[in-house]
């Protein structure tokens, strides 16, 4: 699993978390007589507890904007090309890669996922059908010698990549 789709998913999982317990909270209110007289208490009474739980969802929506921005970022490979500098979408490095692999592997590797971090760092997710310990290993090393021109021919990409291996 890629670290922006952990994130997302820890942060969808808060989410959902947070409204079910709102939702639980309002089902549950009409039955307990005593929350009730401290929820009227805190209204009327301690109006300071209400500003600490105003400033809590503000630090939430804060936490959450800079969150999914922080998740949106990074769509794309900078790429230095001699003196000048290019940008390739993410769609654009699967376009390139998915007809690749369907050509030189088949339905034996499939792509799965393409991650940029930081702008600089690619991380190719692929998953495998089924096979045998060595004819895995061979099928691996062609793809990503394939990858390796495909990236240094089209885009003048000769850093270091991951692959993450879905078996």
């Amino acid at each position: 699993m890629f670290l922006r789709q952990a994130l997302t998913g820890m942060m969808q999982l808060f989410a959902v978390l947070l409204f079910f317990s709102i939702g639980f909270i309002s089902v549950c209110l009409p039955f307990s007589l005593s929350f009730r007289y401290r929820l009227v208490q805190i209204l009327l009474v301690d109006t300071n507890v209400l500003i600490w739980i105003g400033l809590g969802f503000f630090g939430l929506t804060l936490l959450f904007t800079f969150g999914f921005f922080g998740l949106s970022r990074g769509r794309f490979l900078l790429l230095h090309m001699g003196e000048n500098r290019a940008e390739v979408d993410i769609p654009l490095l699967r376009q390139m890669i998915q007809p690749l692999l369907q050509k030189q592997f088949a339905s034996r590797i499939l792509l799965t996922d393409v991650e940029v971090f930081k702008s600089r760092h690619l991380q190719i997710g692929l998953s495998l059908v089924p096979m045998e310990g060595k004819e895995k290993e061979l099928l691996l090393l062609s793809a990503e010698h394939h990858l390796r021109e495909l990236l240094a021919e089209r885009f003048n990409y000769r850093s270091p990549f991951t692959v993450q291996v879905k078996a």
